[in-house]
């Protein structure tokens, strides 16, 4: 059941993310286009099963999903090439997955299951314990067998009338294909089964499959006190995970369920996710060439987040128990259980889990494909300014370019705290460890004590600059050639002069400390220089970014270019261990261009990549 559930989990992050207009031009077109476009007139769901033919199959109720349109298309190339016979899979039109608000839930509560048996916090302590004194290794040992009761518990919990709605995964073919649907139907039957396994074969009406037996499962990886294996295996002791096919017309739906008479199938595109009044947001994608389409719900969005954060979570809460264990005799030792804790939060404020629902949408465009994904912006903001350095981003020579108006509400770091936590927390761990060990790793602590000054000047002084910019930052990457490097510019616009000055004598104040080579990739001597109202860096040839001429004025957000062709070339002449596979991506890609805004607390990015005439 744990690799059955992680596999659906992973496959259905897949979907995210959302709609935008598709307009030809540089980069400040994606970002000038309107955020969504209406289509001629609302359609159909008959209309819309035409262009996503899979989501026909999935049940109004429907919260998340992931949808793919000519499927085979796709496929069939690449597979034929290197799989005998692989040339069927033309024949296949669609893919979906999709579960209701009731299976995420179902998901939410199982998630003990996934961060339990994952063995990620027992390999840990395992290492630590082999390198560590013999009283840290009885903390380490303790701790485990603590965190052992507590995991039994969540396993206790989270089986308890154990539970999962439906989630649909949908094949459909090309009409006349049905046969090739009927032959993969069949796949579910052909799992490994033993007598006395887990996994029983079965067939209920016209669908068949297996179901997986709640009370077979093997606990022993958990390492579980006998109790709590013994009540796990009485509460799932009727508890069935079905995996069941039925083919319908010319689709082939896969269901994962603990109860079959839950399962829904639409007989017609009404009845479907397709008829819902949600799916006229998407009604201009199904106008165009479409590739894909995603949403995931706020809930799945959490869920996802939460499985992220799990690991750093786990593993800070582990070896903070184990310093609150030896702090019992040891104040240093209690202090770093708390410098742990607060290190953790400071995680979490840089890595604060996305809110509210995602969506995507992938068609192609004559010279490529569009990507264009919504997500929650959080407090990041972006303010109204001018971008003025287009023209830059197609001109002869460039490689990269990139243009943005100030970011807003971008979470402040402490950095000298941040180094001192880092600093006790990383001394207590020498602490728990045999002389052997601990040589290296205090190495490393004097070293990093060493850089701190240096570090937390270069810090201070980025973050003055970051404070003293307004208007718009643009970066600008030249190819090189055989006489010359790559030239790298950077013109920021100014609004606190004064503080600019600081931010910059903290930097090269820091880089002398720090003993940094004035260069950049060796390209040339670092150039800093102020000229009406902004800041000037460049290296190599000098600063090609002139006055701005004009501009277009918008209510906030960035682009960027980079030129596939010219990075190859650079690639090829500066890292020839590389260039194979700078050559096979210029082959396929010419450019690829991108653009981010954010509006009502939502950020719109667009990438558009432009693919080469023979591909």
């Amino acid at each position: 059941m744990e690799v059955v559930m992680k596999r659906l989990l992973l496959v259905l992050f897949v979907s995210v993310w959302c709609a935008l207009r598709p307009v030809h031009g540089g980069p400040e077109a994606l970002l000038a286009q309107e955020v969504q476009s209406a289509p001629a007139a609302e359609l159909g769901p008959k209309a819309r099963a035409r262009v996503f033919p899979a989501l026909a199959a999935l049940p109004a109720d429907t919260d998340s999903f992931f949808a793919v349109s000519k499927l085979g298309e796709a496929l069939a190339g690449g597979l034929a090439a290197v799989i005998p016979g692989a040339d069927a899979v033309a024949e296949l039109d669609g893919f979906a997955l999709g579960m209701s608000e009731a299976a995420v839930r179902d998901l939410e509560r199982l998630m003990p299951l996934f961060q339990v048996l994952s063995q990620a916090e027992a390999i840990a302590a395992d290492q630590w314990s082999e390198k560590a004194t013999p009283e840290a290794a009885r903390a380490i040992v303790a701790q485990q067998r603590e965190s052992r009761h507590r995991a039994g518990e969540l396993l206790v919990q989270a089986t308890r009338d154990f539970h999962l709605a439906p989630i649909y995964a949908v094949l459909t073919c090309k009409p006349g294909s049905e046969a090739l649907l009927h032959q993969l139907s069949v796949l579910p039957l052909m799992v490994p089964v033993e007598a006395d396994g887990p996994l029983v074969l079965m067939a209920r009406g016209s669908s068949r499959g297996f179901y997986l037996r709640g009370d077979s499962l093997d606990l022993s990886q958990a390492d579980l006190a006998p109790e709590h294996e013994t009540e796990i295996s009485r509460n799932l002791q009727h508890a069935r995970l079905y995996v069941m096919a039925e083919v319908i017309g010319n689709k082939l739906v896969l269901a994962v369920c603990s109860n079959l008479d839950e399962v829904k199938l639409p007989r017609r595109a009404a009845q479907s996710l397709l008829g819902t009044p949600g799916m006229a947001a998407f009604d201009s994608l199904m106008e165009r060439d479409a590739v894909a389409l995603g949403v995931s719900s706020p809930a799945v969005v959490k869920m996802r987040e939460e499985l992220n954060l799990s690991a750093y979570r786990g593993a800070a809460a582990f070896i903070g128990a184990v310093f609150k264990r030896l702090g019992e005799e040891n104040a240093a030792m209690g202090s770093a259980a708390k410098a742990v804790d607060q290190l953790l939060q400071q995680l979490e404020v840089l890595l604060k889990p996305a809110q509210g629902a995602e969506q995507m949408m992938l068609w192609r465009e004559p010279d490529g494909f569009c990507l264009q994904l919504v997500t929650d912006a959080g407090d990041m903001g972006f303010a109204p300014g001018v971008l003025s350095y287009g023209a830059h981003h197609d001109a002869p020579g460039t490689l990269f370019f990139a243009e943005s108006t100030p970011m807003t509400g971008l979470p402040a770091v402490d950095v000298p705290g941040l180094f001192q936590l880092v600093e006790e927390v990383q001394q207590a761990y020498i602490n728990t460890l045999l002389p052997e060990y601990a040589e290296a790793e205090a190495r490393s602590l004097r070293e990093l004590q060493q850089a701190r000054p240096g570090l937390e000047k270069l810090a201070a002084g980025g973050q003055k600059i970051a404070s003293a910019l307004g208007g718009s930052v643009a970066v600008l990457v030249q190819e090189g050639d055989a006489a010359m490097p790559a030239a790298f510019s950077l013109r920021a616009d100014v609004a606190d002069a004064p503080v600019l000055d600081e931010g910059i004598r903290q930097i090269q104040e820091a880089a002398a400390e720090l003993e940094l080579p004035a260069c950049f990739g060796g390209a040339g001597p670092l150039q800093v220089q102020q000229q009406d109202n902004a800041v000037l860096v460049s290296t190599g040839r000098g600063l090609p970014l002139a006055l701005p001429q004009g501009g277009t004025a918008v209510q906030g957000g960035s682009v960027f270019s980079l030129n596939v062709q010219a990075l190859a070339r650079e690639l090829n002449r500066v890292r020839a261990s590389e260039a194979d596979a700078a050559a096979m991506l210029a082959s396929a890609v010419k450019k690829l261009e991108g653009a981010s805004t954010i509006r009502g607390k939502r950020l719109y990015s667009t990438l558009r990549v432009v693919l080469n005439k023979n591909n």
